[in-house]
């Protein structure tokens, strides 16, 4: 028989994250900055600037999953809209993100973004008499 101990889902967690990023199959992948042109540089679908990730209970506080991909360190920072709001942004929940971000002028949910697309499109036809 063969027993193995277990590991702290944190630290398993720290380990995959970056094998699975690196290996996800974007179609239409792009690579940027000075590190683009290293061997084994990544690609991925928009440049990535950040990498948020928190793991814990609900009733504590989160840590983050250390880790690292293409040189970018995770931690529990983030930034909003690049011109309308470009600070910092620190987070510890999903959904302290998402209203953290949609402060920062950024709609995580794609089905809310489009409905608001779509109810102010509907808006601007209206008041351009196209009904």
């Amino acid at each position: 028989m063969i027993e193995k101990a277990g590991r702290p889902a944190i630290e398993v967690i720290g380990e995959i994250v970056p094998e699975v990023t690196n290996a996800f199959p974007w179609p239409k992948a792009m690579r940027w900055g000075e590190a683009s042109a290293k061997p084994g540089a990544l690609n991925w679908v928009r440049p990535l600037h950040s990498i948020v990730a928190m793991f814990g209970p609900e009733t504590e506080e989160p840590e983050i999953v250390k880790f690292e991909v293409g040189g970018i360190v995770s931690g529990d920072t983030t930034r909003g809209h690049r011109f309308l709001a470009p600070d910092a942004i620190k987070v510890k929940r999903l959904d302290d993100y998402t209203a953290k971000l949609e402060k920062a002028k950024v709609v995580v949910d794609p089905a809310r973004r489009a409905q608001m697309i779509l109810t102010d499109a509907k808006n601007l036809a209206f008041a351009q008499g196209f009904d």
